[in-house]
């Protein structure tokens, strides 16, 4: 799947700083999977739904 990049969209967030700290120490919370293996299946998802994927 190219990538291409384009001009921000109504409801673009322009920053984010995402971080689980606060989830982790609220709510015990802890991710399953690793942030390499979560990307590898969200291309994956990505790809097998290009049909849906606006």
């Amino acid at each position: 799947m190219p990538v291409e990049t384009t001009s921000t969209r109504n409801g673009d967030v322009p920053t984010t700083r995402a971080d689980s700290r606060t989830a982790r120490r609220l709510l015990r919370w802890r991710s399953r999977v690793d942030l390499a293996t979560g990307m590898t299946a969200q291309l994956d998802w990505l790809t097998s739904h290009q049909h849906v994927v606006v």
